[in-house]
C-alpha cells in the first residue's frame, strides 16, 4: 500500500499515534468499537457427478496463502485492478476455534471503513516456495509446474497444508472480489467468502464388456497412455506453455477374465497437468490397449504356443477424440466397451466421476 496507509494495529495503547498519521486514509478503519477485524469462511469445494452434487469441506487443521488488495469507494476489480494497492501481504490462513484468520503471524487485519477489498487465495501455502506468485495485475500465477508420468500418482486429494516436495497435491485457487463494508454485511460479520476451485485434472480408465462371452474369456494385456505434457505454467486460471512430453505405462499385469455388468480398472486415478486444447500436428496423445480373448494362441518361434495379445490392439487418438477433455478442475473417468462377437472393438464411453461435468460422446475404437 502506498505513503503512510497502515492496516494493521498492535495493540490499542498506539491507537493515538495512529490516528494522528492517517487521519486522512480512507481505508483505515477508525478505533471506534465498530471496526471489525478481517476474518474468512471456507465454501466447500463443489464436486459434481451424473447422479448428484456434492461438497467437501477444506479442512479445519489445514492452512492456505491469501493476499488483499484494496481499491476506493466507486471502483471495481474488473475495471481497475490494475490501480489496487496492496492491503493485506502474504498471510497464512488458519483455524481455531471455527475462526479463519493469520494466527501464525499473530496479525491482525480490519475492514476498510469505505473501498472494497479482493482477495487472491490458493492451497497448498507452501506454493510459494515452487513457483506460485500473486500481484494484482496477473492473479495468480505458477511456472515450471511439473507432474511426474506415474500412473496412480496425486491420486489421493490432499487439501491444503503443505505440498510434498513432489508436488503430487491438489492445486487449489480462488478469487474473492469486490468485498465491501458498506455492501457486504454477511463478509464482514461471518468472513470473507473463499470458495476454491481445482487447478489440475485427474483421469482414470475402466473397462467391462458390453455383453458376456460364453467362448472367450477376455482380459486386457496393457496399457500405454502415450505423449502427454507432464509440465506447464498456470495463468489467468489456465494452464499453457506446455513441455516435457512423457508416456504413462501402469506395471505390466493381465487382468482378471472381464466380465459384463461390471468395471475392471486399467488406469488408475492420476493427477495430470491439464491439456492443451489444439495439440500441434505433430503430436497425437492416445492411450494403446491390447487384449487377449484367453484362446488364441500363436507360435513364440521356439516351437511353444503363448497368448495371442494382439488379437484385439486399440489406439484412441487425443486429437480426434475426447482425450483432450482434461480441463483445468475435471476428474474424468473414461469407460471402456469391449464389445464381443464378430467384428470385436472396444467402445470409449468419457463421463465424470467427481469435481466438474464433463461428458462426452461415445467414441469406437476398431
Amino acid at each position: 500500500m502506498k505513503g503512510t496507509s497502515l492496516t494493521l494495529f498492535l495493540t490499542a495503547g498506539m491507537a493515538g499515534v495512529l490516528a494522528v498519521s492517517c487521519a486522512k486514509n480512507d481505508r483505515m478503519p477508525g478505533l471506534d468499537d465498530d471496526a471489525k477485524e478481517i476474518c474468512f469462511s471456507m465454501v466447500p469445494v463443489k464436486t459434481v457427478t451424473r447422479a448428484a452434487t456434492g461438497f467437501s469441506n477444506f479442512p479445519t487443521d489445514s492452512a492456505f496463502g491469501t493476499r488483499a488488495y484494496y481499491l476506493p469507494q466507486g471502483k471495481s476489480w474488473l475495471q481497475t485492478d490494475d490501480e489496487a494497492d496492496l492491503y493485506i501481504d502474504t498471510e497464512r490462513i488458519s483455524c481455531r476455534d471455527g475462526v479463519w484468520k493469520a494466527w501464525e503471524s499473530g496479525k491482525s487485519y480490519w475492514w476498510p471503513k469505505a473501498g472494497n477489498l479482493s482477495f487472491y487465495s490458493w492451497a497448498p501455502y507452501n506454493l510459494l516456495d515452487k513457483g506460485l506468485s500473486v500481484d494484482n495485475k496477473n492473479g495468480i500465477r505458477i511456472s515450471g509446474w511439473s507432474v511426474k508420468n506415474t500412473p496412480g500418482y496425486g491420486g489421493s486429494t490432499n487439501y491444503g497444508g503443505d505440498a510434498p516436495n513432489d508436488g503430487s497435491t491438489d492445486i487449489l485457487v480462488a478469487g474473492t472480489y469486490d468485498v465491501s463494508s458498506a455492501t457486504n454485511a454477511d463478509a464482514i460479520a461471518n468472513g470473507a467468502k473463499i470458495q476454491f476451485s481445482h487447478a489440475l485434472c485427474k483421469v482414470r480408465f475402466v473397462i467391462s464388456l458390453d455383453s458376456d462371452d460364453t467362448d472367450k474369456e477376455w482380459r486386457v494385456y496393457s496399457v500405454a497412455l502415450r505423449d502427454i505434457y507432464t509440465q506447464g505454467d498456470f495463468s489467468g486460471g489456465m494452464w499453457g506453455s506446455h513441455s516435457n512430453m512423457c508416456d504413462y505405462i501402469p506395471d505390466p499385469k493381465t487382468t482378471e477374465p472381464l466380465k459384463a455388468g461390471s468395471f475392471t480398472e486399467i488406469f488408475p486415478v492420476t493427477m495430470m497437468l491439464p491439456q492443451p486444447v489444439n495439440p500441434s500436428v505433430s503430436r497425437k496423445p492416445r492411450i494403446e490397449i491390447k487384449c487377449w480373448d484367453g484362446k488364441t494362441l500363436v507360435d513364440d518361434g521356439k516351437g511353444n504356443k503363448i497368448p495371442d495379445y494382439s488379437n484385439l490392439t486399440g489406439v484412441l487418438y487425443g486429437n480426434t477424440t475426447e482425450l483432450l477433455r482434461w480441463k483445468e478442475g475435471t476428474n474424468m473417468t473414461y469407460h471402456l466397451y469391449l464389445t464381443t462377437g464378430n467384428g470385436e472393438y472396444i467402445e470409449f464411453d468419457a463421463a465424470t466421476s467427481d469435481w466438474t461435468e464433463a461428458d462426452g460422446d461415445n467414441i469406437y475404437m476398431r
